[in-house]
């Protein structure tokens, strides 16, 4: 799943037939998997589904700036031009996950792992 950062949280699109949109919407706690080649991180939130179309237009933005990927606000979802062929293709819901939990682990010895704690 793509998972663009926006500067204080994740956005995220799902197809709405996916088994984790369902999760998603039913109960939005959440964990995201993030290799950054130098650490692994975990990171614990809440997602929310992202209706309005600035919200939704800030999805695209940080989809195409992460992933290069184009994307178009129409209504509620994200439409695009492609997607991964396990996607089950456009259009998409955008969820946003506000973390409150990150677990930091080191591929080398460069630090001790580490929690932090989001208010």
């Amino acid at each position: 799943m793509f998972a663009a950062w926006t500067g204080s949280t994740f956005v995220l699109a799902s197809k709405a037939s996916a088994a984790k949109t369902h999760h998603l919407d039913k109960d939005g706690r959440c964990s995201l998997a993030i290799d950054l080649s130098s650490a692994h991180l975990v990171v614990e939130g809440t997602a929310a589904r992202l209706t309005a179309t600035p919200d939704l237009s800030r999805a695209s933005r940080a989809m195409l700036e992460v992933y290069d990927w184009p994307t178009t606000v129409v209504g509620d979802e994200l439409d695009a031009p492609y997607a991964a062929p396990t996607s089950g293709g456009p259009p998409f819901r955008v969820y946003e996950v506000t973390p409150a939990k990150t677990f930091a682990f080191p591929t080398n010895d460069q630090f001790e792992p580490t929690r932090f704690t989001f208010s």
